[in-house]
């Protein structure tokens, strides 16, 4: 019996040998396949895509500007039987517009137009404004107009259906004590920041 207990031991040493060998070389295989997963090494070029910026106020472009050079014209509304042409005086009232353009811009936009009229003649007051598109009329409190323009459409850029015309009244008190002459010439200044909306 001696050789038959010495043989199964010989054979089981063999077979847990075999075992430890191949949970060994299983283990071995899984460490190292698992390690290759994190270690593993992909070369690309990242892409990011920059949304276009165009706004226009009057036709001029002010992308890098703060200021807009074009001339405001007054345009009066009242009496223009008395005047001559495009001619304002005391007594009068009228408007002007500026329209925003953000046609191609590929956000959301928000807008602050501030508008000096300390080179105006004494008496010309700014009453209302109103944006047209959006059926607002509202009061000036200051000489300041908030807004903004939103994508109706994420897959598209804004377009010329997006524009917004903000037509302000202005009126020229009748009992002013300024005394206009021939070459008088008045300007409103305006200042805009206009932004994307976050």
């Amino acid at each position: 019996m001696k050789l038959k207990e010495r043989y199964k031991t010989k054979g089981t040493r063999k077979v847990i040998r075999f075992i430890i060998f191949y949970l060994f070389f299983t283990i071995l295989l899984i460490i190292t396949s698992t390690f290759s997963r994190y270690t593993t090494i992909q070369e690309g070029q990242p892409k990011a895509y920059i949304a276009n910026w165009n706004v226009k106020i009057n036709n001029e472009d002010i992308t890098n500007k703060t200021t807009l050079s074009n001339v405001i014209t007054l345009v009066p509304d009242s009496m223009k039987e008395t005047t001559t042409d495009n001619k304002i005086a005391p007594g009068k009232y009228g408007h002007f517009d500026l329209i925003i353009n953000p046609t191609g811009t590929e956000v959301a936009v928000e807008y602050t137009i501030s508008l000096d009229v300390t080179n105006l003649p004494q008496g010309i007051v700014l009453t209302n404004y109103e944006i047209i598109e959006d059926s607002i009329f509202q009061s000036f409190t200051d000489t300041n107009i908030v807004g903004e323009i939103n994508l109706s459409n994420k897959e598209q850029a804004l377009s010329e259906n997006d524009k917004k015309t903000i037509r302000v009244y202005w009126e020229w008190k009748e009992d002013s004590t300024y005394i206009p002459t021939e070459d008088d010439s008045y300007d409103i200044s305006v200042m805009i920041n206009i932004r994307q909306k976050l």
